[in-house]
């Protein structure tokens, strides 16, 4: 069975800097080496030095701190998700003007770029079962996407009409 990993934003990885809490990253991998400052050959002060950050050119520059393929293989350890990528979000003063017409969303593109929700499946069981930062999230669904036909919320048919009955009868309540 494989670990599911949290995804996180570049923020989210900057919060934590400290020896309370320390947090690197390394080729899109979150890593939470907290428990390791005190055990690294180099000292706490090192690691600290670049906590909240991508250390995958540290760890690779010889004259800096060379590394050996076992403290790669040990830094796997302390993997606790990945860093979340994603297109620029759209300002909050943005507004369409009348002529605006989006391009369709790409879903398999999409969802392989920024592992978020697959749109070519019902929705609900994804949220409900995700794995996101709430900083992500808040990202993500601030990204816009168009789909030629609205994303399914249930899946069956039977739903999904339901759904849609419910919502023009009431839009309150969707």
């Amino acid at each position: 069975m494989s670990k599911r990993f949290i995804i996180y934003t570049a923020e989210d990885l900057a919060a934590h800097k400290t020896a309370s809490s320390c947090w690197v990253s390394r080729q899109g991998k979150v890593y939470d080496v907290t428990s390791f400052l005190h055990d690294h050959p180099g000292g706490d002060d090192y690691i600290l030095k670049y906590a909240g950050e991508d250390i995958n050119i540290v760890m690779k520059d010889k004259d800096e701190h060379d590394h050996s393929d076992s403290a790669y293989e040990m830094l796997e350890e302390y993997v606790i998700g990945r860093l979340g990528t994603g297109a620029t979000t759209v300002s909050d003063d943005w507004e369409a003007t009348d002529d605006f017409h989006p391009d369709d969303t790409d879903e398999v593109q999409d969802f392989e770029k920024n592992q978020f929700l697959d749109l070519r499946k019902p929705l609900l069981r994804q949220v409900w079962e995700a794995n996101w930062s709430k900083a992500y999230y808040l990202q993500q669904v601030h990204q816009p996407r168009h789909l030629a036909e609205p994303a399914r919320f249930f899946g069956p048919d039977i739903l999904e009409a339901r759904a849609i009955i419910l919502e023009k009868s009431n839009p309150n309540i969707m």
